[in-house]
């Protein structure tokens, strides 16, 4: 067991080590291939699972959402309009509105009950502003919004003043980029009274504390779909990564097979093994390295593990007196 783990430290390295990897067991190289995927995968789950549903107002672009989002909530009290979670059922007298501030429209809010109204609400908040150029041109541009259904409750922010895309015959080329998305589930915040967010009697603290109540709700809201988000993207890079390692396996036992090849013979079998076992620093390097570059969590393996096989392939192609 000794000998194992000094032939792993040296492997990690040394892409003569290796190529030793082909004398090793292949159940042994399942489980440093498992382990490097895992690794791989670290920072990204790390980091999905760390994001918040609050990141939506606390970030430099949440499109004045500090400012909109208090301001609904005191709309819906003064109004008396009910809008809350019951039973973890939407119970609701809301259906629309437009949030203003120094008679500016800040957010639009909309209550659907099916698709067809979900897509309609959104070409119409899409198109929300209209412009005039000085050639009389009449152009659109989109307002920020929240559709609320019975099961979901989505957000679309943008910044003020953009402009939808235009042909030049005037017709719609394509709608503005948002500059954030969400989406959360009603039935997580049982109990909440978006109306009851806000509070006069706090006094100066009323918009504070309102905005301290909207986190939670959309911090809550968010968990299950940070969930199947977290699950999807960690499957889809493990799939990706093992892919790759397949990869890598096809192009070693192939080079082995070359008749100009004058160093190692491989096995597909011995092959997969070597690719496993030098896997794990390429791992190791996304790991350390996916903590402090979003980028290189992402790709981390495909790169580090594509340029190992480069001079992996190398080495074995060379005669065994020659390596170094």
């Amino acid at each position: 067991m000794k000998k194992f783990f000094v032939f792993i430290l040296k492997s990690l390295f040394s892409n003569k080590e290796a190529i030793k990897g082909k004398k090793q067991p292949l159940w042994a190289a399942f489980i440093v291939a498992f382990i490097s995927l895992i690794c791989a995968a670290l920072p990204t789950v790390i980091s999905v699972a760390s994001s918040k549903g609050e990141s939506l107002v606390t970030s430099s672009t949440n499109s004045s959402l500090d400012i909109s989002l208090p301001l609904f909530s005191k709309y819906l009290k003064d109004e008396s309009i009910v809008l809350r979670v019951q039973d973890k059922e939407l119970v609701t007298t809301f259906t629309e509105t437009v949030i203003k501030a120094q008679d500016k429209d800040l957010l639009a809010v909309k209550y659907v009950t099916n698709d067809a109204e979900f897509k309609e609400a959104q070409e119409k908040f899409q198109k929300h502003f209209s412009f005039t150029s000085d050639e009389g041109v009449v152009t659109t541009g989109p307002i920020s919004y929240i559709i609320i259904t019975d099961t979901d409750f989505n957000v679309v922010t943008y910044k003020s003043g953009l402009q939808n895309n235009y042909n030049k015959d005037g017709t719609l080329k394509s709608y503005a980029s948002s500059t954030s998305t969400y989406s959360g589930k009603i039935n997580q915040i049982d109990g909440m009274d978006f109306a009851s967010f806000y509070n006069e009697a706090d006094g100066v603290e009323a918009k504070d504390n309102c905005m301290d109540k909207w986190k939670t709700a959309l911090n809550k809201m968010y968990k299950p779909v940070r969930t199947n988000y977290l699950l999807l993207q960690s499957g889809i890079m493990t799939a990706l990564n093992a892919g790759v390692m397949v990869i890598v396996t096809l192009m070693l036992f192939l080079l082995s097979k070359l008749k100009s090849n004058l160093g190692e013979k491989f096995t597909f079998v011995e092959a997969l093994k070597v690719t496993f076992y030098a896997s794990l620093s390429p791992a190791l390097l996304t790991l350390i390295l996916g903590s402090f570059i979003p980028m290189i969590s992402t790709i981390g393996l495909v790169l580090f593990l594509g340029i190992r096989s480069t001079f992996l392939g190398m080495k074995a192609s060379t005669p065994a007196d020659e390596r170094k």
